[in-house]
């Protein structure tokens, strides 16, 4: 209901640019006052839409609607889309605005068809490891059932269609690029991508491949088999360094779809060491009080325990340290949530922000601990026993993990300020974007 409105109005798909490239992604990292102006400038992208413009290449970008502090509803994100559309040299859509009824009907039937066929796996088969007599089914139960017959099946189906009436009516593309998470999302896309004939088709993991992240681990057999329920996945991979790389060649085996292409969204890390300023061992704090940065996660109820640990250490530091919050970039961070904390929230920009903070307190899953890391800061990741560990730093020995409040307490007492982190091999990070500027001519000259 929220999405029907949005149908009839901005660009029609019809008017896309012919044999261009078509880019998606998530309407969030999106900078404001380049919004306004109609330059399209996002966290995700960063320097690629100026490198796609000064290459003279046609490009759409395609949008999903996500709600957060900066889109709240569907009404600023079509404000969002309009006013980028002012931009002539590229063409902007909102997927969700192409939800009309019809997409509405066939979800429905399709919902439908999915609860029919699922009655007959509803019980999650008995699963053993090999060797093992330990089943999984208790533990997977409920999830498996969400995704036959609750709102993880349906929501999905609904994004299926949408994507489909969209990739049905604009031009024929010669090349796709999405932001890749392997979300249910990029499943339907590459389904409706080549279901309409369009062109090659990239995933680009846009930040850090972390451990236990297993959405981006799956049996190498997926991609040497061209079966028709083969699940669907990219015709190439663009990784963003050799620590990704490393990734899929552990969790993948050598698989040929790999190419390499620049970290877009670290790619001024190179800059944030120019403006640090280290105090030498006879400087005093109290000369220059150091600053803790609270990177926070997406997830509220880790957020929650994550600021229940400031809040106790805050107390042995407070006229020490100063605290400044930075809240994932997709999560409200409503007042109503987290009272206490609005006035020491920070959503500028990262680069600067590094600049003048010593310790950075990251989320469990938090990538601002790679950005900390190159910057020379001292890295406390949260682990509290209740998840897996998923920092991006995790077999690279560059972080320090923090199990509860008294280990963050621990953490800041032990803080000197000429200890800095090593550099690391993380990213490439080429200014000039060889590597994309390489993707797209062999890209574009295959198709």
């Amino acid at each position: 209901m929220r999405r029907l409105p949005l149908q009839r109005k901005g660009v029609s798909a019809r008017d896309a640019f012919h044999e261009g490239i078509m880019l998606f992604d998530i309407l969030t990292h999106l900078k404001k006052p380049s919004a306004d102006s109609g330059t399209f400038q996002s966290g995700y992208w960063t320097k690629l839409p100026k490198l796609i413009r000064h290459l003279g290449l046609k490009a759409n970008w395609g949008h999903f609607f996500y709600k957060h502090h900066a889109t709240p509803n569907t009404t600023s994100a079509r404000n969002v889309i309009d006013e980028l559309n002012k931009n002539k040299t590229e063409k902007h859509f909102l997927i969700d605005a192409h939800f009309d009824l019809k997409c509405l009907t066939r979800t429905l039937f399709d919902f439908c068809r999915l609860i029919w066929k699922g009655f007959s796996i509803r019980q999650f088969p008995i699963c053993f490891p090999e060797g093992s007599r330990f089943s999984f089914r208790h533990i997977l139960r409920k999830d498996w059932q969400v995704s036959l017959f609750g709102k993880s099946a349906a929501g999905p189906l609904c994004q299926l269609n949408a994507l489909e009436a969209f990739l049905c009516s604009i031009p024929k593309q010669r090349v796709g690029i999405y932001i890749q998470e392997n979300q249910p999302w990029e499943i339907a896309l590459l389904h409706a991508w080549r279901s309409n004939g369009h062109g090659k088709i990239i995933g680009t993991p846009h930040t850090t491949i972390r451990f236990w992240d297993l959405r981006y681990f799956y049996d190498p057999k997926t991609f040497e088999n061209n079966d028709k329920n083969t699940l669907p996945t990219p015709d190439k991979i663009a990784v963003n360094g050799p620590v990704a790389r490393a990734a899929y060649n552990t969790g993948l085996g050598s698989i040929d779809r790999l190419i390499e292409v620049e970290a877009l969204r670290f790619i001024g890390t190179k800059e944030y060491k120019s403006g640090v300023k280290r105090l030498s061992p006879n400087d005093s704090v109290v000369n220059r009080k150091p600053v803790l940065l609270v990177a926070t996660d997406l997830l509220d109820n880790n957020t929650t325990i994550q600021l229940e640990w400031v809040a106790e250490a805050k107390k042995a530091i407070q006229n020490t340290w100063g605290i400044v919050v930075r809240p994932h970039p997709a999560s409200d961070f409503a007042y109503a949530k987290y009272p206490h904390w609005q006035g020491l929230v920070d959503r500028g920009d990262l680069a600067q922000l590094l600049k003048r903070v010593d310790v950075v307190f990251c989320s469990n899953a938090s990538s601002i601990a790679v950005d900390g890391c190159l910057a020379g800061k001292r890295i406390l990741t949260m682990l509290d026993g209740n998840t897996l560990n998923f920092s991006p730093l995790r077999s690279l020995n560059s972080s320090t993990n923090i199990t509860s409040a008294e280990g963050l307490k621990a953490g800041l007492f032990a803080y000197t300020f000429n200890k800095a982190n090593k550099k690391l091999s993380y990213f490439f990070l080429s200014k000039d974007l060889q590597k994309w500027k390489r993707l797209f001519s062999e890209s574009l000259a295959l198709t």
